[in-house]
């Protein structure tokens, strides 16, 4: 199967300077254009400040297709503000392309960064090519049904909140992948791609995940997520 790429990033380029959508692959309209920049961060957008932090992230544009997401520091800002710039990587997929990765997007992610996909890379060229992926995988562990496994108590509260919120944040996660693939495995395969995530971004009003995950939560960030419909919930580290 073929997916559309693109690449947001801080750059100085013909059509534009600051975080734009520097390269893209023929099939990204820009409409669509527009929605993977609402939806990508820009300096500080990070949770972590580390120089190997990560976010992926997930989430559905109309259509019906779905975006996965992988957000990482580059190099050096070009502008004087300083830091490094925020490099997103993402792929635009069909919803009925995943079904053959048991319609998780962390299978696809899992097979996209084995075959050297979603990686940081210098190439900015405005111009990209779609990429070529297999219509499966055989590394898919998403066929495990909701029933299998008895999830963790952490799992089935999440799943609960899900169930009655539209959006939930999960405060003090020790590792948010790891989590997030138990809670994916134990949602139902038609579910599963209703459920947007990121592991890794800072809050945002234009990113209106169904589900992220914050390392903490002072009170005063706790106030502006509930005034955006968001649930946080608390896990012991």
């Amino acid at each position: 199967m073929y997916v559309e790429q693109a690449i947001f990033t801080s750059a100085r380029t013909r059509h534009a300077q600051g975080y734009h959508l520097t390269s893209r692959s023929p099939g990204i309209t820009d409409e669509i254009a527009q929605a993977l920049s609402q939806w990508s961060p820009s300096h500080g957008g990070l949770l972590e400040s580390a120089i190997d932090a990560v976010s992926l992230n997930y989430f559905p544009l109309p259509s019906n297709r779905g975006v996965l997401a992988r957000s990482v520091y580059g190099g050096p800002e070009y502008s004087d503000r300083g830091g490094l710039q925020i490099v997103t990587r993402m792929l635009v997929f069909q919803r009925e392309q995943l079904a053959g990765y048991s319609n998780n997007p962390l299978n696809l992610a899992q097979l996209a960064m084995a075959l050297g996909q979603l990686r940081l890379t210098g190439n900015l060229e405005q111009l990209l090519e779609p990429v070529e992926l297999p219509d499966q995988t055989a590394l898919a562990t998403a066929a495990l049904g909701p029933d299998v496994v008895e999830p963790s108590e952490s799992v089935q509260e999440l799943l609960q909140r899900l169930q009655t919120a539209s959006r939930v944040a999960v405060v003090g996660a020790e590792n948010p992948r790891e989590l997030l693939e138990e809670l994916l495995q134990h949602t139902h395969s038609d579910d599963r791609l209703d459920v947007s995530f990121t592991t890794g971004l800072k809050p945002s009003m234009h990113r209106q995940f169904r589900l992220q995950f914050l390392t903490a939560a002072d009170p005063r960030l706790r106030g502006q997520l509930a005034a955006q419909g968001v649930e946080c919930v608390d896990l012991a580290i």
